[in-house]
């Protein structure tokens, strides 16, 4: 029998995120077993990315390397992102690998449409979703209801999702995974002989928190307490460490500016530079960014760590040994791997009580954080605003600490840790739901996507929800259940007074929009045209929707022009509406990455064109030729 074929989708390997972390872990542990055969599809990774040869399991980017069309899906945000993520590439992939087993290990909005995907449940499709806020996003609760194999990174979220009904009895957690020899506790020694390097005295308490610069992660809020600590105890030598970018600022906090506000001796808050050269580490108090480098001279190579410029994960455990103790205040967290890297190097833990905090907070050994409730705009989701009374006590108690106290915290803690988030306890787990998964049988196993059917009559059905199933059913090809999202939109539409012959022509309409997309890229060209007598000519615009209003008001210039020309404009299909109706436009058509090769479309080395006229709007001159056929080439060689 062959082995089991598992592709795992997740952050690449080589950088620092705990999603990055965990997949590697994963793809370690089951690549030691010989029982899988393992593939790594790699977020925000461009395919041919050297990073991608390093690993000893086959890995793919999912990033389009060609400049041509990253420019143009940057003209979309939105698409970017799920590019980015790795919506562009997942279906190639999945027909190149042909995995038993998918497994998506990322935040929610990671997987745009996977759903839809004909391999979906073909296969046995498992996500990994970091869901860290109530109320939970309804996103997920549609996530859960179209898998069975659907797992939270926190206990957290698995509890507040059970209580929304037997739907979700089936979601469960698995933690991120650490390696507990790159988190262990260090020597006295060796915290002695760091210090020394750093100038730092062994006397000094240090409490340390590792996290990128986000707007989620505290920072501030731990300033504002250790300055109110200050302020009662002004003699204290305590400092805090801060294992951050402080030049992430513009997605996070202005840490320096911060530091001032409060009041605080820049010199008692320490940061990590790395060196982007020799890749040498040291703690200081902030100096800006691209500074020389104190160990190999290099100029304006030191920079404060980030996710591609950081310490090596086996030097992780000194750097965690030059504390004290650690501190994690976030507004929500999807498990946040600092609180179990700070435990597994036997250090104490202070850590807010909500969202994946409340795992740790649980336990008697971890001194929770208060917090007050506050709500995020747009996204609803209720978020922690920390006690600063809490760091401020935390702050107290660190410095009041005896040695024998704190190592006995940390025994406790380390004891905790290596039970529930070490590789090999994990492993385990996850080693026991594949194992328990089918292999697939490939040969028999059809990826085409199912055309929809914009030819379904109106069903004449009394019963409203059946009606509207039936909709899903036999034009969309759903299947669609009661209680999912869509049909509870449509029965509210129809709650309201819709009509049942506009919300039957919707559905109509999208299919026709569906089977558009589906057509593939190397279809019959001609297909597309009507050959009437007519000269043709084609606008193109792929995109946004304001561009595609703005391009009509030139149609009416196009026809003085071109008089006995039919119109084409070829767009997005979601964008076919704004083109309906127009009495300049004879025709709309779906967007194909082929028509952007002018001389192709107008026919040069070839028996006839596509079309006489052609012009792109929105790359004209930037990235092909677009005026050619203003003058048709062909006709001026006769």
């Amino acid at each position: 029998m062959r082995k089991k074929r598992i592709l795992i989708h997740t952050n690449p390997p080589h950088i620092k995120t705990g999603l990055a972390e965990n997949g590697k872990f994963l793809a370690k542990y089951l690549f030691k077993t010989g029982k899988y055969d393992i593939a790594y599809y790699c977020s925000q990774t461009q395919v041919g990315d050297a990073m991608l040869n390093t690993t000893p399991w086959k890995s793919y980017g999912c990033i389009p390397n060609d400049q041509a069309t990253i420019n143009q899906l940057n003209q979309n945000p939105g698409e970017a992102r799920n590019v980015s993520y790795g919506s562009y590439f997942i279906d190639q992939t999945i027909k190149d690998f042909k995995p038993d087993i998918y497994i998506g290990s990322d935040d929610i909005w990671a997987f745009p449409g996977f759903f839809d995907k004909p391999w979906w449940n073909k296969i046995s499709s498992l996500l990994h979703i970091t869901v860290d806020s109530r109320p939970i996003l309804e996103e997920a609760f549609n996530q859960a209801r179209k898998t069975p194999l659907y797992y939270t990174w926190a206990k957290f979220a698995s509890k507040e999702m059970h209580k929304f009904g037997n739907d979700f009895k089936h979601v469960k957690n698995i933690y991120g995974m650490t390696d507990i020899e790159n988190f262990a506790p260090i020597t006295k020694d060796q915290k002695n002989e760091l210090r020394a390097r750093f100038g730092i005295s062994p006397k000094t308490k240090i409490i340390g928190m590792v996290g990128r610069n986000q707007l989620r992660k505290e920072f501030v809020s731990v300033l504002n307490g250790y300055a109110e600590f200050r302020k009662q105890f002004p003699g204290a030598d305590i400092k805090l460490h801060f294992h951050t970018s402080y030049s992430e600022r513009s997605m996070g906090w202005d840490i320096q500016k911060m530091i001032g506000f409060f009041g605080i001796d820049p010199n008692d808050v320490l940061c990590t530079y790395v060196c982007k050269t020799c890749g040498q580490w040291h703690l200081r108090p902030y100096a800006g960014e691209d500074i020389n480098c104190p160990y190999c001279g290099a100029e304006k190579s030191n920079i404060t760590c980030n996710i591609a410029h950081g310490v090596p994960a086996e030097e992780m455990k000194l750097l965690y040994g030059i504390w004290d103790a650690g501190i994690n205040a976030h507004t929500s967290g999807g498990q946040e791997l600092n609180c179990s890297n700070t435990l597994l190097c036997g250090l104490p833990l202070a850590c807010t009580n909500y969202s994946s905090g409340e795992d740790f907070c649980e336990q008697s050994f971890v001194y929770t954080l208060k917090y007050q409730q506050r709500a995020e705009a747009g996204t609803n989701f209720i978020k922690a605003a920390n006690d600063i009374d809490s760091i401020k006590r935390y702050c107290e108690i660190v410095f009041k600490m005896s040695e024998q106290e704190k190592e006995s915290i940390g025994r406790r803690g380390r004891e905790w840790a290596v039970k529930t988030f070490s590789v090999e306890a994990l492993g385990a787990q996850w080693e026991s739901i594949l194992d328990s998964l089918p292999l697939v049988d490939w040969d028999n196993v059809n990826l085409e996507v199912e055309a929809k059917n914009p030819n379904y009559p109106m069903p004449q059905i009394a019963d409203e929800d059946s009606f509207i199933l039936d909709l899903y059913k036999n034009i969309l090809k759903m299947d669609e259940k009661a209680g999912d999202p869509g049909f509870l939109n449509w029965k509210q539409q129809l709650a309201n007074g819709a009509k049942r012959e506009d919300v039957y022509k919707f559905f109509i309409d999208v299919a026709q929009k569906e089977n558009v997309k589906i057509q593939p890229a190397n279809q019959d060209f001609w297909s597309l045209i009507d050959k009437n007598g007519k000269k043709r000519g084609i606008f193109l615009i792929k995109e946004s929707i304001g561009d595609c209003f703005i391009s009509t008001s030139l149609f009416e210039s196009f026809h003085q022009q071109y008089p006995n020309h039919d119109l084409y404009v070829m767009t997005s299909p979601q964008y076919f509406d704004i083109f309906k109706g127009n009495p300049y436009v004879y025709k709309t058509i779906p967007y194909l990455p082929f028509a952007e090769q002018e001389m192709a479309m107008i026919g040069v080395g070839q028996k006839e064109g596509y079309f006489d006229v052609y012009f792109h709007a929105a790359i004209l001159t930037q990235r092909h030729l677009g005026y050619l056929s203003q003058t048709n080439p062909l006709e001026a060689k006769k």
